[in-house]
């Protein structure tokens, strides 16, 4: 496409993308790849290819984002009512011209004023209304030319059924977000009627700790993120900014009447109600790239494991097990990280290559980060640690570089034991089992339910380990209803061992590891008198902890271990 706009100055071409949100929603989570690529076409062809995001309201968002590559390519345009810049005269237009082209005027001209403020100025409930307007007025054998009267429209507006259509139009826009429905709401709880108050509004501050109170979950701690709300449904016509932006009111008091009484007001702000989904680096994992089943595999680190290892140099382990799918991390860093600052050494390489190779090793890149990773098949040990450390230090490039070790289990309890009298201290990237909230979005993007009592029922039988969730989706039946899938999946995971080991769990390791889960939670300071009531080596058993913690086995918070379901239900913990 780039080439044929280039090919002669005059072309031009505009691509418009329709229902962009989820595109853009995806896009972020692979920072913004796609969109990178269509700014790249913009700029080589200076904008003679234009291309146009239409959407509700991830698209708007997107243009708060200092960071996206589109943010600054110009100012959004807002398709909402016909209320901002001289809007309102079209919308005049929209109501007295086709009224007028069938022989009905106003008798006064504020008469196509409340009509439009009775429809909170949206074309769509314009449109409604005029045509049930006009139904009525030929129904009741008015002749024509006729001026419309206040009892004519009074008689329009109290009709059941086109003031719930526009009701049950206006709640669809409020639905567009939860937090849109619990703002307006909340305000209303709030302002009641209240003229005055009305009128005046509360500030930004007054209306989070309003919203908040209803639904806590819904707001996070991001003030920018809640002011982009509250801007989003000014330009919807839900709201309207007073004492130049500084405070906020419901766009009139006919939205009022459309949100219903107080008690109807006070039923819907009580309904239960589930935290938006938010793209979290620290928990979401990106796709697997150009494969049908991209939906399905995903890398084993987090993004927010990708970005610590382009970060900054230095040296780096990542471990993990076969059920996180470690296996899987060389193939996946090498799609994720551009060709020219990747770099894959031999799998035969002893520590003495390793380290003529390493210094004579030179950035390809320049200005970023160059990732080196050393795989699991390279037996190596912590000698190398050492010597990529050292080689680092002295090397003039050394900032440039990343060297990466991957271990699997046995490789990181034997790596730990000998940097313990050693000053070497590698950055540790633990890869584990998937997080609940991301489950949810992985079950989403399979067409799979992803209600939260399934998605943790789904995580108390998988333990959230990526290798048990792709079997889930692999080999259940979709006739299969949720129960019987879960059932199956129980059934599959079995405590005959062969799980245990792809945990990375031999016989002695289960043995130690049974010891610390007869006594979780357990603290630091619980060690020493866990290992005096099983007669084990405290040394052992801390570093049991630490080794198990750094593989997702066990996970710390709070200062606290606890088991991994899986792993506890697999060692003979959970009744399963």
């Amino acid at each position: 496409v780039g080439d044929w706009v280039a090919a002669r100055g005059n072309r031009r071409l505009l691509l418009l993308l329709d229902e962009a949100d989820d595109f853009l929603d995806a896009d972020a989570r692979t920072d913004f790849r796609e969109s990178t690529r269509l700014k790249g076409l913009m700029d080589r062809t200076d904008r003679r290819l234009k291309v146009v995001f239409a959407g509700l309201h991830n698209v708007l968002r997107t243009t708060e984002r200092a960071n996206h590559p589109l943010a600054h390519f110009g100012v959004p345009i807002n398709v909402g009512p016909l209320l901002a810049n001289g809007e309102w005269m079209p919308a005049q237009k929209l109501i007295r011209e086709p009224l007028r082209s069938v022989g009905y005027g106003f008798a006064e001209r504020d008469l196509s004023t409340l009509i439009l403020a009775q429809t909170n100025y949206y074309p769509s409930l314009i449109q409604l209304y005029g045509a049930e307007l006009v139904r009525r007025l030929r129904d009741s054998k008015k002749p024509v030319p006729y001026d419309i009267r206040d009892t004519d429209i009074t008689e329009v507006y109290r009709s059941k059924a086109l003031n719930s259509v526009i009701r049950e139009r206006f709640l669809l826009t409020l639905q567009l977000d939860q937090r849109y429905e619990v703002i307006a709401y909340a305000l209303a709880f709030e302002l009641g009627q209240n003229t005055q108050q009305l009128r005046r509004g509360l500030d930004r501050r007054q209306i989070r700790e309003c919203a908040s109170g209803w639904w806590s979950e819904g707001f996070g701690d991001d003030n920018r993120e809640f002011n982009i709300l509250l801007q989003e449904m000014e330009g919807l016509g839900v709201l309207r900014s007073t004492e130049e932006g500084q405070c906020y009111t419901l766009r009139n008091s006919n939205i009022l009447l459309l949100l219903g009484d107080g008690e109807e007001i006070a039923e819907v702000l009580e309904r239960p109600r589930e935290a938006p989904k938010k793209f979290e680096p620290s928990v979401f994992h990106a796709r697997q790239r150009d494969a049908d089943n991209g939906a399905r595999r995903r890398c084993p680190l987090t993004y927010e494991q990708e970005s610590m290892l382009r970060a900054r140099s230095g040296v780096a382990v990542i471990s993990g097990c076969h059920a996180a799918e470690i296996g899987s991390v060389v193939d996946f860093l090498s799609q994720r990280i551009e060709k020219q600052s990747f770099q894959r050494l031999s799998d035969s390489l002893d520590v003495v290559k390793f380290r003529q190779n390493l210094m004579k090793l030179q950035p390809r890149s320049a200005n970023v980060i160059n990732v080196v990773l050393v795989p699991q098949e390279a037996a190596w040990d912590s000698e190398w640690l050492e010597v990529a450390t050292s080689a680092l230090r002295r090397k003039k490039t050394g900032h440039l570089l990343r060297v990466v070790f991957v271990a699997e289990p046995d490789r990181l309890w034997q790596v730990m034991i000998d940097l313990e009298a050693s000053r070497i201290d590698p950055e540790w990237i633990g890869i584990g089992p998937w997080d609940e909230v991301f489950v949810r979005q992985w079950l989403e993007d399979n067409t799979l339910p992803n209600d939260r009592d399934r998605a943790r029922s789904l995580m108390a039988i998988s333990g959230g380990w990526s290798m048990v969730l792709d079997r889930f989706v692999q080999r259940a039946s979709s006739r299969l209803a949720w129960d019987e899938r879960i059932d199956r999946l129980r059934q599959e995971v079995t405590n005959d061992g062969e799980w245990l080991l792809r945990l990375g769990v031999t016989p002695t390791v289960g043995t130690e590891l049974r010891k610390l889960l007869r006594h979780q939670p357990l603290g630091p300071e619980d060690i020493a008198s866990v290992a005096h009531l099983e007669e084990a080596a405290p040394a052992v058993l801390k570093r049991r902890t630490v080794w198990g913690e750094r593989l997702g086995l066990l996970t710390r918070a709070e200062d606290q271990w606890r088991f991994n379901s899986l792993v506890e239900r697999l060692l003979g913990g959970g009744s399963g």
